[in-house]
């Protein structure tokens, strides 16, 4: 049961509408289910949907769902399997994914990660090593170079990281350089625009 779960919140932080909407109502179901037993982080996801108060969602705005995304975040078992998803969205081709993705990440940044240090600090290990995974897949490679590129730009880590962890931040950059030394030509390209 963790693998559905962890894979349906990979999927409601995609980038594609539909994908999304899906999986968000699936992950509602499952935590609302009588007949579904007790699973991991069942009564974490239900404190989260009951807080967005889900009967008024728009499943497919991604205005309505990604502020949903960023809380599940918070949870501790399912922010990694949320990262990869969350890097399409945010490095998205289309802009209104990316400017709705990108303000729910501002928002979460103000209202969680900017008064809690572990929590930015599990946030750059996720990043750091979803990132890594990321840049072996072509399709990803340009999404996490513009997901690295908006959460520098977002100030997310200043202040937080840059004295107390600095290796994460030389990792995450570490990232940059290896897309540099890379031979193809859609990854140089990546790289000049960042």
């Amino acid at each position: 049961m963790e693998v559905v779960v962890k894979s349906l919140a990979r999927l409601f932080a995609e980038a594609i509408p539909d994908i999304r909407s899906r999986a968000g109502q699936n992950l509602l179901q499952l935590c609302k289910s009588s007949v579904m037993p007790d699973f991991f982080c069942k009564p974490d996801l239900l404190r989260v949907f009951n807080r967005s108060s889900t009967s008024t969602v728009s499943w497919l705005s991604g205005a309505s769902t990604f502020p949903i995304v960023m809380d599940l975040l918070s949870i501790p078992g399912l922010q990694r399997s949320m990262m990869f998803g969350l890097i399409s969205s945010l490095g998205s081709l289309t802009q209104s994914t990316v400017r709705e993705s990108n303000t729910a990440l501002r928002k979460y940044y103000r209202d969680v990660l900017s008064k809690d240090v572990t929590a930015v600090k599990s946030f750059a290990i996720s990043l750091r090593d979803t990132l890594q995974n990321a840049i072996k897949e072509e399709r990803l490679l340009l999404p996490a170079l513009n997901t690295l590129m908006q959460v520098f730009a977002a100030g997310i880590f200043c202040g937080n990281l840059d004295e107390q962890e600095p290796q994460l931040l030389i990792d995450l950059l570490d990232t940059v350089q290896h897309v540099r030394r890379s031979q193809g030509a859609l990854k140089v390209t990546a790289l000049v625009e960042m």
